[in-house]
């Protein structure tokens, strides 16, 4: 304060430094200013797209949408909402999803852990494995409130979300929470993008196998035992209800794995091998050898691994693979 007081007092000897005791007086109070009036930025209100997929037989209608978000029909904490990562020790222990239904939680800061090569392909040892805690010092934090930044809501039919509900049952109930939340991203990517997958919503949602149609049009879902599955688990529906809020953790786990691998073998993949999410998953104890040797690092250079799926979007033909070796 003395300080200051001395600078106004010799200011005041000519009319050049009053002038300049002015700017710096402006300038002092317009940074306090800013200090205080921080505000973060607000999501985008336009509507992205709507589009009507009639070839569905009239029972599947997709709308994307820049909210509402969260839907009010679930307690849901969404921690990474338009603001930057907090610097604090204590990051990990953040959520990016809680539920106080099912205690369902998902950390907002994971990370990607490689295993060492064993010289077996069935491995999948280049494919990183998402662990909620770091295992070596190697391993790669990742921000999972990326995921959150577009909330492209995607709003179907009680009868599609019905069978989202079981597809992602089928598939994933003894999975983790951000498994079964992975499967149901990977559903709801089929039915953004389905040139994939083509025009049958039976082929998109199931991948044509463990479900039948009936005369009536309706669906029906069968087990690995042929067991018709006529009740979702809550903690499916949970997760495909978060995906369709918004949520898109493949594609921010996709782009981390694909800036990895151009980094540990000198490639440039681009853009093509996240930007829609993962639309493929499999589990590689239930594939046959000729299934494995297909999704070898030369086809599928880009995936990640939750407990017992592997997931990945963009893949190569068997005439495009890339021309690299790796240890496997």
């Amino acid at each position: 304060m003395r300080s200051f007081l001395y600078f106004v007092q010799v200011m005041r000897r000519s009319c050049l430094t009053k002038l300049a005791l002015i700017i710096f007086i402006v300038a002092t109070v317009h940074n306090c200013f800013l200090l205080t009036s921080f505000e973060e930025p607000t999501p985008s209100q336009a509507s992205l797209l709507t589009e009507e997929l009639s070839n569905f037989n009239d029972i599947f209608s997709a709308t994307f949408t820049n909210g509402p978000f969260p839907s009010p029909e679930y307690q849901f904490s969404y921690l990474a909402e338009y603001s930057p990562v907090p610097e604090s020790d204590s990051i990990e222990e953040e959520f990016l999803f809680e539920s106080s239904q099912y205690g369902e939680e998902i950390p907002r800061i994971v990370y990607l852990h490689f295993s060492e090569p064993t010289g077996n392909i069935s491995d999948f040892s280049w494919i990183p494995e998402v662990v909620f805690e770091k295992i070596s010092e190697d391993d790669v934090p990742v921000d999972l409130g990326l995921s959150l930044e577009n909330n492209d809501v995607l709003e179907v039919s009680d009868t599609i979300r019905n069978y989202i509900y079981l597809t992602t049952t089928r598939e994933a109930r003894g999975e983790p929470f951000l498994g079964q939340l992975a499967v149901a991203e990977d559903i709801l990517n089929r039915l953004k993008f389905p040139d994939i997958y083509g025009s049958n919503i039976i082929d998109i949602i199931a991948k044509g196998y463990g479900v039948e149609k009936d005369s009536n049009g309706i669906l029906h879902f069968y087990d690995g035992n042929g067991q018709e599955m006529l009740n979702p688990t809550e903690s499916c529906k949970e997760a495909v209800d978060f995906a369709l809020s918004g949520s898109d953790i493949t594609s921010v786990l996709l782009e981390a794995v694909t800036a990895l691998q151009n980094e540990r073998y000198g490639l440039s993949l681009g853009s093509e091998y996240y930007q829609n999410g993962a639309t493929f998953h499999f589990a590689p104890k239930y594939i046959s050898n000729g299934a494995i040797d297909a999704r070898r690092f030369q086809r599928v250079p880009v995936g990640f691994r939750i407990d017992n799926h592997i997931f990945y979007g963009y893949w190569h033909t068997s005439e495009d693979a890339l021309d690299i070796t790796i240890e496997y």
